[in-house]
């Protein structure tokens, strides 16, 4: 637990959302909903305080690059594996697409990041389990912060609202998310 203590703050917010709100066979829900808690509760934490602020703000932004990097290239993966090529050319594709990936990664490094490294270890042997890994943690968020946007940032109504969410079958939990999100406009 050695993290500056606004990072600790925001994990503890992660994992006692867990304990508010659980839908039952749906990572991607749960981790997602986390996250959206996680980063409205740190917000709320650093009301007042001015250290770190920037560092955060940097952090968030770098974390949403990431997953918008990687989520990309997974649909790009997931059309390749859809696709009527042979067994052999879709693990070419796959590796290619593996490749770009690592070069886009070091075109937002150097062209964005000022070089910063947090996350050159990930990068060194990719696989599909990695880009899944990142789906699940950030898949819903964009329709979860509009959620949470639609009840005017109310935390104990956004908590209810997920809480019914959680109750319906994973793909209407979804459905309903996803309509969200078109009806807002917001960025996957």
């Amino acid at each position: 637990m050695y993290k500056p203590e606004a990072e600790l703050a925001e994990l503890l917010f992660h994992e006692l959302a867990h304990q508010v709100v659980y839908a039952k066979d749906d990572p991607v829900f749960n981790e997602s909903f986390a996250e959206v808690v996680a980063e409205e509760g740190l917000k709320r934490y650093l009301v007042g305080r001015s250290e770190g602020l920037e560092r955060i703000a940097l952090r968030k932004k770098r974390q949403q690059q990431f997953a918008e990097l990687v989520l990309d290239y997974r649909q790009q993966l997931q059309k390749v594996y859809l696709s009527k090529q042979s067994a052999a050319d879709k693990r070419i594709a796959k590796q290619q697409l593996f490749l770009a990936l690592q070069q886009s990664y070091q075109q937002l490094k150097t062209e964005q990041w000022q070089g910063f490294t947090g996350y050159d270890a990930w990068f060194l042997s990719l696989s599909n389990a990695k880009l899944n890994s990142v789906a699940v943690y950030n898949s819903l968020i964009p329709a979860l912060s509009a959620l949470l946007v639609s009840v005017n940032l109310d935390l104990v109504l956004f908590y209810q609202k997920c809480q019914q969410l959680a109750t319906l079958p994973r793909q209407q939990r979804h459905q309903i998310l996803q309509k969200m999100l078109d009806e807002t406009g917001a960025k996957p």
